[in-house]
């Protein structure tokens, strides 16, 4: 799967970024990649470290409750919320640090 750059539009006042990028690929492979926790775990993340999931729900108003996970085993646990879903096309979300329980 061969990608374009990224884009990255930051907005201060309404304290929201867009982030956008092509994919050279087939959608549906390309939504699960961001959908579906056992695919997000294999990529999310700066290396050397990883994803780890631990609750998601894919849906307006669920969640994605995961870890970052250092090379030495520390977590750092994030929620993404959803918002908003549009199928094969676009979601809106808000990613925020928390506690393993997700508060």
């Amino acid at each position: 799967m061969s990608t374009s750059k990224t884009e990255v539009i930051k907005n201060f006042k309404a304290r929201s970024i867009i982030v956008s990028r092509e994919f050279d690929a087939p959608i549906d492979k390309v939504w699960q990649a961001y959908t579906d926790g056992k695919v997000l775990d294999q990529w999310w993340g700066p290396s050397p470290w990883r994803a780890e999931t631990k609750k998601m729900n894919f849906k307006p108003g669920g969640y994605w409750l995961y870890a970052m996970v250092s090379p030495e085993g520390q977590k750092h646990w994030a929620r993404m919320n959803y918002i908003a879903i549009n199928p094969l096309k676009n979601f809106e979300m808000e990613d925020g640090f928390c506690d393993e329980g997700g508060n």
